[in-house]
């Protein structure tokens, strides 16, 4: 089977996948549904803008809340405060 692309952390093995064309260009990939950048090692969410509401109701906040995408838990101290509050 033939690797299409990858990307690593690693900058031998980033230099030797350039060499044979296997290596995922770009300096942002999505993981998990977050983003991660090899060169700096870093995991970061996409930003979503949530609109000002003028009336926050409880249905509002679990909206908005219930779309966060976190398969590795990263952000449940936020979510699990924000339920704490409801």
């Amino acid at each position: 089977m033939k690797v299409l692309s990858w990307t690593s952390n690693s900058e031998t093995l980033r230099s030797r996948a350039k060499e044979e064309n296997v290596l995922d260009t770009d300096e942002v990939n999505k993981i998990l549904g977050m983003r991660w950048n090899p060169v700096k090692d870093e995991m970061s969410f996409a930003e979503r803008n949530i609109p000002i509401l003028d009336v926050v109701t409880k249905r509002t906040i679990l909206k908005y809340l219930y779309q966060i995408y976190d398969p590795l838990g990263l952000l449940s101290p936020v979510s699990v405060s924000a339920l704490i509050l409801l």
